[in-house]
Formats: structure tokens, C-alpha cells, sequence
């Protein structure tokens, strides 16, 4: 019996397929004007700066890799565009507990649940929840 014969050979030329296939993370060039323009402005009030370019790519990388990442930079951009398209940017501590607008204190997470949080500091439950 052949090795492509054997019932499983679909299977194994899809796991050294994946094995072989190189992943992509979205890079902020890369993606469209709108969502970089998210990443700069998501969580900021109107009136305080925007975040620096560094500070835009860490907003990025906020992003769980899942929704970052594709076979090419133009699939990882629109992956991350997808991923952002439903989301907020949703502070562990809020403004009015003295959070900041830092990303280390920004998670991206679903618009109504975040509506839903209110002023509430987010729990490392909901943290760990929205990480993946």
C-alpha cells in the first residue's frame, strides 16, 4: 500500500502543508487608513492626543495573533481589519478610576460587552476571556 493510498494521507498532506506554511502578522503600513486610524484614536477622548506610532503598533499586537496573522501581509492587514470591525478599545481601568490611555491598559474587546462594563475596572477574568 502506497503512502498516498493510506486513509490518513489527506490528513498528513494537510498537517506538513500547515507545517511548512509561513505565518504573517499584520504590520500597522499595512493595514487600511481606517483601521490604523483605530489604533491611533481607539479608547482616546476627543480633545487628549493621539498615540505615537509605537504606541499604534502595540495596539496591534493587542490584537490576539489569531486575528493578526495570515499566509501574506495583505491577508494579515484584512484579518486584522476584520477582527477590529466589531471591537472597542476597552481600558482595564477606566478613565474616571485614573486609567490610561496607554495600550498596556487597553484590551480589544466586543462593543456591547464593554458598553455593558461601564465604569466597572475590568476583571482578570474578562482580561484572560478577550485575550484569545
Amino acid at each position: 500500500m502506497s503512502l498516498d493510498s493510506h486513509p490518513n494521507s489527506a490528513v498528513n498532506s494537510a498537517v506538513n502543508a500547515a507545517a511548512t506554511t509561513k505565518i504573517h502578522h499584520a504590520n500597522l503600513q499595512d493595514l487600511p487608513l481606517n483601521a490604523a486610524r483605530r489604533l491611533y484614536k481607539g479608547g482616546i477622548r476627543p480633545g487628549e492626543s493621539i498615540r505615537t506610532r509605537t504606541q499604534a503598533q502595540q495596539m496591534l499586537e493587542n490584537i490576539p495573533p489569531s486575528g493578526r496573522a495570515g499566509v501574506d501581509g495583505k491577508s494579515a492587514a484584512s484579518n486584522a481589519e476584520n477582527y477590529l470591525s466589531d471591537k472597542h478599545a476597552s481600558h482595564v481601568n477606566p478613565h474616571s478610576k485614573g486609567g490610561s490611555n496607554h495600550p498596556n491598559n487597553i484590551k480589544w474587546e466586543n462593543a456591547k460587552d464593554n458598553m455593558a462594563r461601564g465604569d466597572r475596572t475590568m476583571s482578570w477574568q474578562e482580561q484572560v476571556r478577550i485575550s484569545y
